[in-house]
């Protein structure tokens, strides 16, 4: 029972990463509307990042989820 919590845990924590890469390039692309650079390239940054470890982890998850 604990592994089947655990593998749903992770497997929100997957999503709300994804949720989270959205919003940042959301974010990304509103602040480049208005001008603001600077910011533009933080939450562009942001998603990056938030991919990055969707790549590294989110594999990981599914596979917990299938055992």
């Amino acid at each position: 029972m604990a592994n089947e919590q655990l593998a749903l845990f992770l497997a929100y924590s997957v999503e709300l990463e994804s949720e989270a890469r959205e919003r940042y390039l959301e974010l990304a692309e509103s602040m480049a509307a208005h001008h603001n650079r600077e910011v533009a390239d933080f939450f562009a940054r942001m998603a990056r990042e938030a991919a990055l470890h969707l790549a590294r982890n989110g594999h990981r998850v599914y596979a917990g989820l299938r055992s």
